[in-house]
């Protein structure tokens, strides 16, 4: 039996099926059964493993239990549908845990019957093997996993950086003809003023305070080039 199974998710046949293996049986009600199978677990846990058998068992009887186990299990994935942290899930896994050991648990009498107890036993395992692939297929992706990776938003979303070489933006000034004495009389200081007053009176945030200022900056250049030429 998996140790880290919650005792609570089993059910009282089950829970009792795992006290008797361990020779105890009890009228006791399920919290105290529950309380006495975890001490019992707790000292496998440290070693003190016991032959897990059962004294009272029989085939037939076994058959109907582990068939009435791996039908509700059944019902319980058709009818589940969430996360691995869902109670269903859990809860379906600690009976798992249970049925499976205790599908390979089972006796094969070699004197009664044989062939059917060992055709029982193979195809109770392999519809454990069925249904834990089953409820693993209907397991929904959890909200971290549906949200995309940060590192692949921020690298789709960066705006790329032009690198312009300065001969290209020199060029691209002298390609435009440009009336002279509109230059001299337009002068950087003026154009400067006027970036201010228009920052000011439109409130300007300082990115477009920024492309005022390069207005500046252009009148500079063609100044100079048109002095050049």
């Amino acid at each position: 039996m998996d140790h880290d199974i919650k005792l609570n998710h089993l059910l009282i046949g089950e829970l009792n099926y795992e006290l008797r293996i361990r020779g105890v049986t009890s009228e006791r009600d399920q919290d105290v059964k529950r309380e006495m199978l975890g001490r019992l677990l707790d000292k496998e846990r440290r070693g003190q493993v016991q032959n897990l058998l059962d004294p009272s068992y029989v085939f037939a009887n076994e058959r109907d239990d582990i068939e009435y186990a791996l039908l509700s299990i059944r019902q319980l994935i058709n009818e589940f549908e969430g996360t691995t942290s869902d109670s269903v899930y859990k809860r379906v896994k600690s009976r798992f845990a249970h049925i499976t050991s205790r599908v390979q648990r089972m006796p094969i009498d070699a004197e009664v019957n044989d062939h059917e107890q060992r055709d029982f036993k193979n195809k109770s395992y392999a519809t454990c093997i069925e249904l834990d692939a089953e409820l693993h297929d209907r397991v929904l992706p959890s909200v971290a996993a549906l949200l995309p990776d940060p590192s692949q938003v921020s690298t789709s979303t960066q705006q790329p950086i032009l690198n312009v070489p300065n001969s290209q933006l020199s060029h691209s000034f002298r390609s435009v003809p440009i009336n002279s004495s509109l230059i001299e009389v337009i002068s950087p200081t003026n154009i400067a003023e006027i970036s201010d007053e228009i920052s000011v009176d439109k409130g300007l945030d300082p990115q477009q305070r920024e492309a005022a200022n390069m207005v500046v900056e252009l009148f500079d250049v063609l100044r100079s080039d048109e002095r050049l030429g």
